[in-house]
Parts: C-alpha cells; structure tokens; sequence
C-alpha cells in the first residue's frame, strides 16, 4: 500500500484519531496482500469512505454523470485500470555452446605450443585483441559441441513425455472443433486429465529437486522465486515521445535513444584528443603523490589467480566468451592476457572490443510501458573486469590515503552506515543542545552519465567519485543562514566550472530541531528557492525534522509486509521449514535491519510495530507446518531466530566492536567512543564512559545506546572488547536469551 496514502502521519487522507491499532493491522494486511490503495476523493463531509484496492496502479477520479442519485456518504467514482501486455518478445535464434562438454585437454595443448608473443605483435592494439579472439574463436567452433536453441514455450518443470501428452491434447481439440467428433471429444477429456495428473507430479518433483538443491544449484531456486515476483517482466509494446514499438529491435532502438539523449556532448576541453589517452593513465595520481598508473605491474600469475576466481554462472559478455572457458583456460590463457593488459597500461588505450557493453534497462518508477521510466546498467566483457580489477586493486591501494574524511561511498571498511552515523551524531548532539540543524539535500541530474569525459582526465587526480551531497550546518540566525547561502553558491560554481548539472528542482532544505519556534531561511541555487521538506530520504533511510524516524519504520513496514505476503504465496509448495525461513531473511527480514544503527527506536509504540512482521511469520510458519501453538519467544527459539530487538541490539554492539577494532575504518566514528577511567575503586566497572544527556532521543544514539550494551555484556560475562571474537559475542546473546526461556 502506497505510504502517502495510508501512512498515519498523512492526517489529509486518514484521521488522526482513526489511526488506532486496529487501523494499522488493516493497513499491514492490505500490504501482506500487496493491494495499494487509489482512492483520494472526499465525499459532501470532506471525508474518504470508499477504498479502491489493487495490485496495479489505476486512475480514481469523481464520476461527473452518475446513473443513479448520488449518496452524500459515497461519491459515484470513475475507475480507470490500463494493464501492459506482457506478451513474450520473439527471441532471435542464434548458435549454443556446451561449455561444459569442451574438449578443454585439446584446446590448452595447442595454446600451449603458440608463440603468443609473435601472434600478438601486431603494431594496432585493436588489431592484436582481434587476432586473439579470432584464435579462440576457432577452437572453440572446432572443440565446443554446439547444441540447438530450445524454446522456453514451456515451464521448466515441463518434461518431454509431458510436452508431448499437451500436443496431442490440443490436436485433439483442434480435430473436435473442426469435425465435432464425439470420439475426438471424448480422447481430448482423457489427455486433459491426464495431462492435470503429469504437470501436478512434475512439479511438485521439480520443486522438491530445487529445494533440495539450494546450496548446490542456488541459481534454479532463486530463479523460480523471481519468476514468481514477476518484477523483471517487459510489456510487448513500450512507447517513446509518442513513439510506440511492439518489436524487440524496435524496442531496443527506442532505449537506445533515449539512453544516447542523457549522455552529455563533450566541450572543448585543455586535454587535447591526442593526448587524452595517454593521460588517461598517466595523469591519475595527485600531484604530491607518487602513484602513477604507468606503474602498475600485470603479473601472469594474477591474472590466472583472477580468471580461475570467475563465477561459473556469470554468462558471457559483447565478446561471447563466457566464464567457463576463461576458468577451464586458466592457465594458458594467463599469458596471452597478460601481454594484452599490458600492452593497454603501455599505450593508454582501451581496446574497442572490450569497451562494447549489453546495456539492459532497470525500471525505476511509473509504468512500465514507458522507455523513460527506466534506467541503464551496462555488463562488459570479463576479460574488461579482470582488467579493472587489477589496476583498481593497485590504485586503491596506493590513493586510499588521499581521500576525503568525509567520503564514504566506493571505500572500504566504510558504507552507508558509517556516513549516516556521523550525520545523525552532528545532528542529534546540536538539537541535544537546544540548536537547529539545516540541511541541503542537493541532487545532479544523470549523474554517472552526464560526465564530461575530457574534463574527467584532468580531474582524475581528485581520485574519487562524489555522491549526491548533503550540505548541513547549525542556523539559529540570520549570520549562520548567511554562511549556509554561501557555501551552496561555493557549491555552484564549482558545479558550473566542472559542468556538473545540478537539478535544482530535486535539490531542498529541511530543517532538524525540537524548538516550538524555527528560524526559517531561504536558500538559493541558480537564483531558484529551495522547497521545504519536512522529512528527507538519506541512503535509504528516512530523517524526520523530529528524528522520530516513524515515517522510516512506515516505510520498512509496509515493504516488509507486501514481501512477506509475496513468500507465504510462494513457499506454498515448499516442504521444508529451512526454506521457508530462508525466504523471510532474504525477503522480509532484510528490510527490517537495513542500518538499524541509525534509526534503532527507544518506544514500545515502534518496536511492537516492527515485531508484528516476525510475529505474523512465525505463526504462519507454526500453521503451515502443524507445530503446536506457543507464545512468540518460543517459537522464535524453534525456528533459531531472535527477536528483532534483540537483534538490532546485536547489531549495535558489532559495529561498535568493529570501529574500536579497526573494521571500520573511520577516525570519526572512533572519536565517538570513550573508554571509562574511574578515579576511585568500584564494584561495578564500566569499560566505555558515557556522556550526560538532556534529551532522551540523544540518549538514544547509537554511541551511547551501543556503550550501554557493551557495559552491560561485559559486566554480566566474559568478554574481553579486544580479544572475544565476534562470533562469541552473538553467541552470549543467543545463550542469555535461550535461557531467559528456561
């Protein structure tokens, strides 16, 4: 169900004081059901009786000429639905390997006795690559078997006695139709029954071999359940500028267009053409550093260690080589591969063939009819990756020294926890003082597509990419507000100076305090206002003004319901419980603990809501595999999971144990804690000390919430906050909960 229409905080649609618990555990089971809810028309007394459900997105609107008189309570409405055809494209038949039947013995012989060195030399980069591939083309065509494209007409849980049965049922219903044959009649009713009993006994065998076959096969699991889903499906018709397609060719030169119009034309730039490449690789590193990228070393070895570490179920990229043979080939291809790499390190350039990509749309919002609701992600060639591995691997190395405190993304030992961490703690410890925070949530417009790429080859010395940022600061005046202002003109400009677009229209300003009265200023960017907003999505998480986080837990919520009402009807042919459970952690629970370090709430009012989603699976699990009733704990103990606030509670003292080990490698965040140092002997030791607070929400960060824990974890046991392994650390919390039971 869409938050913004049933949310309790949106006293426009549902009165506050409608908004019991009853109102709630309607509004879950509508989302278990995955039914959203379109009605927003009032009736005469301004208020909203009729509900219109559905599983798509339909158009309610106020029917202007009613048949009958209308009731003042009930509004006569028009009810649009628009449903996409999904029709099945027409695949384009082309020729199959069997990877796996190689004659891989045969085909690693006669690499073995090539010169590569001589067969390589050719002056072109992208002469030699083609020669390479032209040699690997033809021992796989001499050595691969090939085999026929099969038609996906049928599930795949469809064998051949039964494909065969279903053929000769609907010949004999297209003999019966035409000729009216009570015999013809009388064979198609027995096909048909027989046909019911063949397709039940293959499917519940193939849901059975799947099931049992989650950590062998993973991949045949995991692809019945998206099939179930249903959320990759592409309608057979999409349109563009009011250019409709129903081909796959024309469909994909609509996409085509429309990606090509958000890339942005390079301008003049001070790199010149020729020597732009060079400097590709050559000019990386900043100018006090002593990396540069002409010195990284392509190593044989390595390259064989990374084409050996490909994942067998990746398929293959522009190139049609697929990881089987890269795996199989290992060995002999590491040389020729290396010299090709290094060839690219030497003369700066990227060979055609492996800059080529499959770009596929993913669907973002709105219809999915429509080529501009969807956005591009590209799948390159493997032997690109490993290319990008190495040069990452030793660039990363070498520059994570010169990055930024302050950034987060694309860095290990940091993530989007750790960024919203430091945020929450400026915020909460300032409004704990009484002071309000303004915070500028700016956005670029295709950021990752509209860089200007000869701009980018001077820049690169910055080593980094920057995310969308957030610009915040104290204002309690007019002179703070000031200083705001010129930080986004700072801002601006150099968004001007680098030709970065930023979108102002999804660029706002949103104010975190618990004053009674706000200072209220106006920023601008581009000579435009800023919108106010009172809530902000962060990295996934959503800040209030009041840090409530409500709106957040709302939101996860109403996700976690729809996912968990998906797989109760998905599991319904599963026989095993462990499946059924891993389901829920894979489906249900993730939502639920997505950065719970941020947002982890103190009121029962919020952790009761969020304990109702595992509460519900539980009592489903007991009902669908006959366990006699229990309260909520035990069964919580019979199935191996923890309450969810026991976990988010686990979760606390983990990464708290991982910044003060070194995990997380944020100086920031480990200025946050603080080790006890008592002046006079006590009973009661407390390994972390921990700060006065005068609000309960600031006693409530994750610093202070997460010291409390370890106090009292290692006050109650043995646990040493350098030497007990995490693994040690959950399992006294599962001891201490399993024998709360007892």
């Amino acid at each position: 169900m869409s938050s913004i229409t049933w949310s309790p905080s949106h006293e426009g649609f549902i009165p506050s004081n409608l908004c019991s618990d009853y109102m709630i555990d309607f509004i879950d089971t509508i989302n278990t059901c995955n039914l959203q809810q379109y009605c927003d028309i009032r009736n005469a007394h301004g208020r909203i009786l009729d509900l219109v459900l559905c599983t798509r997105a339909v158009s309610v609107q106020a029917c202007l000429d009613p048949l009958v008189p209308e009731d003042p309570h009930h509004k006569a409405l028009s009810i649009n639905a628009s449903f996409g055809n999904f029709k099945p494209l027409a695949s384009v038949p082309h020729k199959r390997y069997s990877y796996n039947r190689g004659d891989y013995s045969v085909i690693n012989k006669l690499m073995s006795k090539t010169d590569w060195t001589i067969l390589l030399s050719a002056a072109d980069l992208n002469n030699a690559v083609e020669v390479f591939y032209k040699f690997i083309f033809d021992l796989r065509d001499t050595y691969i078997p090939t085999h026929s494209q099969s038609r996906l007409k049928y599930p795949p849980w469809y064998n051949s006695s039964l494909i065969k049965m279903v053929r000769e049922k609907y010949k004999y219903l297209k003999k019966f139709k035409n000729y009216k044959n009570l015999s013809d009649e009388s064979s198609f009713r027995l096909l048909r029954d027989r046909v019911n009993k063949t397709e039940r006994h293959c499917f519940s065998a193939y849901i059975s071999n799947i099931e049992n076959s989650i950590k062998t096969n993973p991949k045949a699991f995991w692809s019945y359940l998206k099939s179930k889903n249903n959320n990759s499906t592409f309608p057979s018709s999409m349109s563009l500028d009011g250019v409709t397609s129903d081909t796959g060719q024309g469909i994909s030169e609509l996409f085509s267009s429309y990606f090509q119009s958000t890339f942005l034309n390079h301008c003049n730039s001070n790199i010149s053409s020729s020597n732009a490449k060079q400097n590709l690789f050559n000019n990386i590193a900043p100018s006090n550093s002593n990396c540069d990228i002409g010195s990284v070393e392509i190593n044989a070895s390595e390259v064989e260690r990374l084409l050996r570490s490909l994942d067998l179920t990746k398929s293959a990229g522009p190139d049609t080589i697929p990881a089987a043979f890269l795996v199989n080939c290992a060995s002999e291809l590491s040389v020729p591969v290396a010299l090709l790499f290094q060839r690219c390190i030497n003369e700066g350039i990227m060979p055609s063939r492996w800059k080529a990509a499959f770009i596929s749309p993913i669907h973002k919002k709105g219809s999915k009819d429509c080529v501009e609701h969807y956005r591009p992600i590209s799948k390159l060639c493997l032997l690109s990756k490993i290319l990008e591995r190495i040069i990452y691997t030793q660039l990363y190395s070498a520059l994570k020294h010169t990055f930024s405190p302050a950034q987060h993304g694309f860095l290990k030992q940091r993530s989007t926890v750790s960024n919203l961490l430091i945020f929450s703690d400026f915020v909460t410890s300032n409004m704990d003082n009484g002071d309000q925070v303004d915070a500028i949530y700016t956005d670029y417009s295709k950021a990752f597509d509209r860089i200007d790429h000869c701009l980018l080859l001077n820049k690169l010395h910055l080593a980094g990419i920057r995310d969308d940022m957030k610009v915040f600061m104290v204002v309690n005046n007019a002179a703070d507000a000031l200083c705001l202002q010129e930080d986004l003109c700072r801002l601006d400009r150099y968004c001007v100076s680098n030709k970065l677009d930023l979108n102002v229209a999804k660029c706002y300003c949103v104010t975190f305090s618990r004053k009674r009265h706000l200072f209220e200023a106006s920023y601008t960017i581009k000579g435009q206002n800023l919108a106010r907003a009172l809530s902000s999505r962060d990295l996934g998480v959503t800040y209030d003004s009041k840090l409530l986080f409500d709106q957040h837990i709302d939101h996860i919520v109403s996700k976690a319901s729809k996912s968990l009402g998906f797989i109760m009807r998905a599991s319904k042919p599963f026989k095993s419980m462990k499946t059924v459970k891993l389901l829920y952690c894979a489906y249900v629970r993730s939502h639920l603990e997505y950065a719970s370090q941020i947002w982890n709430p103190q009121y029962d009012v919020y952790i009761n809501r969020l304990e109702k989603i595992q509460r519900k699976f539980t009592r489903y699990v007991g009902f669908k595999f006959k366990i006699p009733y229990t309260d909520y704990e035990h069964r919580c103990e019979r199935l191996h999971l923890l309450p969810l606030k026991l976990r988010r509670t686990v979760a606390d003292v983990i990464f708290l144990f991982k910044i003060i080990r070194g995990y997380v490698d944020c100086p920031e965040l480990l200025e946050m804690v603080n080790f006890h140092v008592p002046t006079r002997p006590s009973r009661k030791f407390k390994t972390l000390h921990i700060p006065a607070c005068s609000t309960n929400f600031r006693k409530n960060f994750f610093s202070l919430r997460a010291s409390n824990a370890i106090n009292s974890l290692c006050n109650s046991s043995e646990v040493d906050i350098f030497g007990s392994s995490l693994e040690t650390v959950k399992a006294i919390f599962i001891r201490n909960f399993v024998s709360s039971l007892a």
